[in-house]
This record gives structure tokens, C-alpha cells and sequence, in this order.
């Protein structure tokens, strides 16, 4: 079976992935490299490369033969090289709409096929998207790639067609070749492209059933919502985060203090009260462990 996802899945060129077959749930499976299948100029996103599919009334129609549209610059967002330094690649359409080729080592790859052997063909199916879904949100976490298993908007997509028109909406005669303009997110440098080792590693996760920890969730989250302009989320997600992990990490310590000692969720209640986290992570941690985020960090 062959998925083509909304999302792309950055592939270290140095040391690709390799074909797997494991044993997943008592599914037998082959999982190879993922690949591309979209045009190396496509987005995955929506554009505008015909004035034809723009709404015009009749009274606004420009005349077609002078109207004429480029397509907008591809923007692939690069993760950081050997220097740590991140970057975007640029492609520029020419007068004639046609862009020049994209080195292979640019593209993002979109697609995985994943053979599930063994079953008969609906349960085969079935395990086949819950394996996919399932090893894709691990590639996520382990690699950083906060876009996958959303979509690619977030990373990069298409902002506009502008051109000026007069108040009854019909475009200027000076506007006779119009370019798209393209939005990309910069990634942090953080992100890691998926190579043979992390493959291995995601696909060992997946036959283990391991489950991800839920503020990583958050903040891979926060990173997408960020890209995408949602501020209020990012920030939600971002808080989230830290509660969680403050309340496992608090956990975790009062255990290594207290061995033998029962933690639970009255326990929790007696030793942190309420839920201000600045001072659980000041005065709180400081009462229990000796230890105080404020004080550590005071600039922060």
C-alpha cells in the first residue's frame, strides 16, 4: 500500500533510510524508504497559474491575451548544514513560467509505501494505516520535523496573487504580468533529517509500542502552530508543555527522595497546591529539592 501524506518528510542523503521488514503487533510488514511522488515543483498547496480560474464579473474581465500570470517562487525551506546554519531555497520562475531544475537533494520526500503481509486483504489494510499513522508520528519526534502529521502549510505555502485593480475591480492596464508571492517558515535548526539510524530507531519504537511523551506533543505542536500564524495556540500549547513536564519531573524527584513512599494524586495535591506554575517551579521545587528555577535561571 502506498500513502502520499499532505506534509513533507526531510531524508538525510548521507545515510538514506533503508527497506525494513519487522514484526508489528503480530503483523507481519515491509516498510520501504519513503520517496516522492508530487512534481518537484509542487507544493502540495493550492496556486494560481491561470487567470482563467480567477472570478471575474463581466464588466471587470481583463483581456487575456495581455493578463497574463507567473507562477510563484517555490520556497523549500533547507534544515541546518554541518555549521548549523539554516536557509531557504529559492526558485524563480522564468518569463515563460518554467523554473530551473531543483537539485535532487532539495526535495522532501512525501510518500511511504508499506507492504502488510499474511492477513487477509481488510485486515491487512487496516493495519496498514494504523502502522503508517503510528510511525509517522514517531519519525516526527524523533527528528523534530514539528510539520508532519499536519500539513506542509506550516512550513511552507503559498501567501497571494497580488495586483491592482481599479474601484470597479477590474485589474489595471499596467497589469499585464503578475507574480505570485510565496510564505515559508524558517526552521530553528533543531529538526533533524531522517536517516538510516533514526529509521531504525522509529521502526523499533513502533514494534515496542512506545508512547511519545505528551509534552513533546505540545511542543511540536506549539513549533507548528507558530509557522502557521496561529499565535494563540503556540502559546496554549507552549504552556501545556511545561505543566506537564513540571508535574512529571516533580513527580520523578519527590520518588527519588521518598523511595518506598506512595505518590499519587492527593500526595500531589498536599505537596504543590493550586496550579501557579512560576511558583511551583520556584518556591515549591526549592521547599522540596533544594532547588529553584528562579534562582537558577534568573534571567529567564
Amino acid at each position: 500500500m502506498v500513502f502520499c501524506y499532505p506534509y513533507w518528510i526531510y531524508i538525510d542523503a548521507k545515510s538514506p533510510p533503508t527497506l525494513i521488514e519487522a514484526q508489528v503487533d503480530n503483523v507481519n510488514v515491509r516498510i520501504y524508504p519513503p520517496f516522492r511522488t508530487s512534481p518537484w515543483h509542487s507544493l502540495n498547496v493550492a496556486r494560481v497559474d491561470d487567470p482563467f480560474n480567477i472570478p471575474f464579473t463581466p464588466a471587470q474581465r481583463p483581456d487575456y491575451s495581455v493578463f497574463k500570470i507567473l507562477p510563484p517562487p517555490l520556497v523549500i525551506p533547507q534544515l541546518a548544514d554541518d555549521n548549523g546554519k539554516v536557509s531557504n531555497k529559492v526558485f524563480m520562475p522564468d518569463m515563460q513560467g518554467k523554473y530551473a531544475v531543483a537539485p535532487k537533494d532539495n526535495l522532501p520526500s512525501d510518500s511511504l509505501r508499506l507492504d502488510v503481509y499474511g492477513n487477509d486483504a481488510d485486515a491487512s489494510q487496516d493495519a496498514a494505516y494504523g502502522i503508517s499513522k503510528h510511525l509517522m508520528e514517531i519519525i516526527r519526534w524523533k527528528s523534530g520535523q514539528w510539520w508532519m502529521t499536519r500539513s506542509v502549510d506550516g512550513l511552507a505555502a503559498y501567501g497571494g496573487l497580488p495586483f491592482q485593480v481599479d474601484e470597479s475591480g477590474k485589474p489595471l492596464k499596467s497589469e499585464k504580468l503578475v507574480g505570485g508571492a510565496t510564505r515559508a517558515t524558517t526552521v530553528d535548526g533543531t529538526e533533524q533529517g531522517v536517516n538510516d539510524m533514526l529509521w531504525r530507531e522509529a521502526i523499533q519504537s513502533l514494534q515496542r509500542g512506545e508512547q511519545i511523551p505528551v509534552w513533546e506533543l505540545f511542543l511540536l505542536d506549539a513549533k507548528y502552530f507558530r509557522g502557521a500564524g496561529d499565535y494563540r495556540r503556540a502559546v496554549l500549547d507552549c504552556d501545556a508543555a511545561c505543566e506537564q513536564l513540571k508535574e512529571v519531573t516533580f513527580e520523578r524527584l519527590w520518588s527519588q527522595r521518598n523511595p518506598g513512599r506512595v505518590y499519587d494524586e492527593a500526595k500531589r495535591n498536599d505537596l504543590l497546591r493550586n496550579w501557579d506554575l512560576p511558583r511551583h517551579l520556584d518556591i515549591k521545587f526549592n521547599n522540596h529539592f533544594g532547588r529553584s528555577y528562579k534562582q537558577d535561571s534568573p534571567s529567564e
